[in-house]
């Protein structure tokens, strides 16, 4: 799978995806993905030519089974839930979360709330620069234009004085440049003048956010069919928002997470004095809240209870792929902060505090779980005996 444009690091200042990917019928791709995962326990090149060929994508754009495979797993990337380097395909920690999630809940009612709630998790991390606020401005294309150019300056004030190389000044720029279509690749980018200012946001692309994102949310229940909110939709707009800041014209912006602004080296303390930044968990909590239905008369976990919810997810973890499973001897972070809400909110009713836990869990002398951080919030578990 050769020729595959490799994302820049910095893509993360900015939450959208291209507008190829938006053609695409989300839900229901990203949920066939996960089943074949879960299944198989594989990405190689024969479950991305079984997928591409079972949807019979359109041979006028994207003619040959080669050419449709390379397109969903550009598709895939750009939402998150895998990364690609050379000839190599890995799973991301949505992917997993989505196979460990079919995996145990399987046959239950809870399966397919859960599910739609590591989508929609996913869906705010990749693209809520623009999904957010298409449901904020109510489709309206000029007050989204307004929201977006906010957004843009709002975060050219945040990010470009982190920098003082030019050259990864030009890339920030150029990241945050909303209109430009294809985002800015490892090759050295052309350098902009300090006036350097976006371009204007066309009626086209404003036009085409607005359907696809409107169509997806519909897809998710989070809007109806008159595309006004549903119950669940408002719950979950009032939820994000509440982890976002919010523009002048009533938009939001949901920061990058806290581990991808220490991956680029930024000052995260100095960064905390200007903006909210959030966890992968406070938006997985936020997002399950929204679309799992609670028991709100059941509220706490015990010690013994909550080890066992995690060891449980570490065990399905290894064990997802048999071919790795002994390079699969610790859990990720991120991965149990995206799977651990929408999975014991659908067995259970309720979600647990789960980074205090983890921290009182850390104070234990004789703990079975042994937490190795990284950078942020991220980092590895593992059980001890």
């Amino acid at each position: 799978m050769a020729g595959i444009v490799q994302p820049d690091a910095h893509d993360v200042l900015m939450r959208r995806i291209g507008y190829s990917v938006a053609l695409e019928p989300v839900p229901i791709r990203i949920r066939d993905l996960i089943v074949a995962y879960a299944e198989t326990g594989e990405l190689d090149r024969a479950t991305w030519y079984r997928l591409t060929k079972e949807w019979e994508m359109p041979s006028g754009t994207h003619d040959g089974k080669k050419k449709r495979a390379e397109h969903f797993l550009d598709v895939v990337t750009a939402l998150g839930y895998t990364s690609q380097v050379g000839q190599m395909v890995a799973p991301q920690p949505p992917l997993e979360a989505g196979a460990i999630v079919y995996k145990a809940l399987n046959g239950t009612s809870g399966l397919e709330p859960a599910l739609t709630a590591i989508q929609v998790c996913q869906l705010a991390e990749a693209d809520a620069d623009v999904f957010l606020n298409v449901l904020l401005s109510k489709g309206d294309t000029d007050h989204l234009d307004t929201i977006l150019n906010e957004l843009i300056g709002r975060k050219r004030e945040v990010f470009i004085p982190q920098y003082l190389s030019g050259t990864s000044r030009d890339k920030v720029v150029r990241i945050l440049d909303f209109a430009s279509e294809s985002k800015v690749t490892q090759r050295q980018p052309a350098r902009v003048s300090a006036s350097y200012s976006p371009k204007p946001l066309s009626k086209d692309l404003l036009g085409k956010a607005v359907q696809t994102r409107s169509e997806w949310a519909r897809k998710f229940g989070i809007l109806d069919e008159q595309k006004s909110l549903t119950k669940m939709g408002a719950l979950f707009l009032d939820r994000i928002c509440q982890l976002s800041e919010r523009t002048p014209s009533g938009g939001a912006i949901l920061w990058p997470y806290d581990y991808q602004l220490a991956s680029l080296r930024l000052d995260l303390k100095r960064l905390r004095d200007k903006i909210p930044i959030p966890r992968v968990w406070d938006v997985s909590r936020a997002t399950a809240e929204s679309v799992i239905p609670l028991n709100e008369h059941m509220t706490s976990f015990d010690r013994e209870t909550m080890l066992n919810h995690v060891h449980r997810i570490f065990g399905v973890f290894k064990e997802l792929s048999p071919s790795r499973s002994l390079l699969r001897d610790k859990l990720p972070a991120s991965v149990l902060s995206c799977v651990f809400a929408p999975l014991v909110a659908a067995e259970s009713g309720a979600i647990p505090d789960l980074p205090t836990f983890i921290e009182e869990e850390r104070k234990q002398k004789n703990s079975t779980l042994i937490f190795v951080p990284r950078t942020g919030s991220e980092g590895n578990f593992l059980f001890r005996g």
